[in-house]
């Protein structure tokens, strides 16, 4: 399920015109599950490193983990802070609250002029994405 969610981001930004390739992607939460910092059992890993496969460059940012303790087989980098107009892509993978307080716009302002906002968790109305699994 990993590879095909970002393989989904990819067409998407495909369709967006942005080239994959050495583009910046900011994956929003990494753990097993909304609030929590577990990390176990998290498919969102294998979803960054199938990112990574396509040589895309991805940030991670979730402020429920100390970023000291980023998993070891991930292949992002692990942010602790936010860069407004920075990203090509932003993908909701964890719900945290304080992502679903920030709301779509605020979340798009760390997107670059042509961005695309993908919501794996339904956080928000289909009409301020771009894309929901």
């Amino acid at each position: 399920m990993s590879a095909y969610v970002a393989n989904r981001i990819i067409k998407l930004m495909l369709r967006r015109d942005i080239n994959p390739l050495n583009s910046r992607i900011l994956v929003l939460g990494l753990t097993f599950k909304e609030n929590c910092p577990d990390t176990r059992n998290s498919k969102v890993i294998d979803m960054i490193n199938s990112l990574a496969g396509y040589k895309c460059d991805v940030d991670v940012y979730d402020p429920k983990i100390d970023t000291g303790h980023a998993p070891a087989n991930l292949n992002g980098t692990f942010v602790a802070k936010l860069h407004f107009g920075a990203y090509d892509t932003i993908v909701l993978a964890v719900a945290h609250n304080e992502f679903v307080q920030m709301g779509t716009e605020k979340l798009r302002r760390y997107g670059k002029k042509n961005h695309v906002l993908f919501d794996l968790k339904y956080a928000f109305p289909e009409t301020e994405t771009d894309e929901r699994l």
